[in-house]
Formats: C-alpha cells, sequence, structure tokens
C-alpha cells in the first residue's frame, strides 16, 4: 500500500512534466516572436534608406539635375530632395497571421530654391528650402519581402 505522501509527489511529479514545457514553449515561442519582429523591422529600416535613395535619384529635379528658370528679371535655381532627417518608419501587425505586416514610411521632400542674377551663379547657390510637403507610404511584408 502506498504512502499517503507518494501520491501528491507523484501528483507533482506529473504536473510538472506537463506543464513546464508549456510554458517554456510558450516562452521560446514569444521570444522566436520577437526576434522574427526584430528581423522585419531591419529589413524595413534598410528597405527605407533603399527607397528614399530611389526617390532621390528619380526625382525631376534633384541635386544632380538642378533646374534654372527666369522669373521676374531673375534666375531661380530649384530642385526637390528628401532629407534623411526627415524619414520616420515603424512596422504594424495587421492581423493575428504571423507574416501580416505593414511598414509606414513617413519623410518630407522639399524644395530648395537659389535665386541669382546669372544662370551660373543659380546653379551655384546657395539653395534654401522655399517648401515641403509630408509625404506617407505604406508597404505590405509578403513572402518574406517587403512589396513596393
Amino acid at each position: 500500500m502506498p504512502q499517503p505522501r507518494a501520491v501528491p509527489l507523484l501528483v507533482l511529479f506529473w504536473a510538472l512534466m506537463f506543464f513546464a514545457p508549456m510554458e517554456a514553449r510558450a516562452v521560446e515561442l514569444q521570444h522566436t516572436d520577437n526576434l522574427r519582429i526584430q528581423q522585419i523591422e531591419r529589413e524595413f529600416a534598410l528597405f527605407s534608406a533603399d527607397w528614399i535613395a530611389k526617390i532621390n535619384r528619380n526625382l525631376i529635379s534633384n541635386q544632380e539635375r538642378i533646374q534654372v528658370f527666369f522669373e521676374d528679371a531673375r534666375f531661380v535655381g530649384r530642385y526637390s530632395a528628401v532629407k534623411k532627417e526627415s524619414v520616420s518608419w515603424s512596422v504594424k501587425q495587421v492581423s493575428y497571421s504571423p507574416l501580416t505586416y505593414i511598414g509606414r514610411l513617413e519623410y518630407l521632400e522639399w524644395t530648395f530654391e537659389s535665386v541669382a542674377s546669372t544662370h551660373e551663379e543659380a546653379l551655384q547657390g546657395p539653395f534654401v528650402p522655399v517648401k515641403g510637403r509630408k509625404v506617407t507610404e505604406l508597404f505590405r511584408y509578403s513572402n518574406n519581402r517587403w512589396l513596393k
């Protein structure tokens, strides 16, 4: 006949064997999810930097292609650019699906101008910001990559 203390020890042993691994698994899954989210955020940071560089390259008028106009008896040099300091981004999970994320990219697109008496001087600057517009873009994460 088993001793009365043996049953509680057996129950304790069974509980430890059954519940401890589940708790450890939950912590492991949460840790894995956190690492995955951090990886997705790192990927979006790189994607965002590439996207801003592409925008700056493809603007009709940029620092490499300054447009000069003759307005009101003076030359005006003009270009647009996104300054890296104006860029912010965030990543949000949009559902409980493990890989459903949206990346939000916000930045200011600035127009810079230089006013001068000659075409060459207008190209040289100095350029000052004359207007800016806030742009917000949303991107979807699918098949382990950010979609454009």
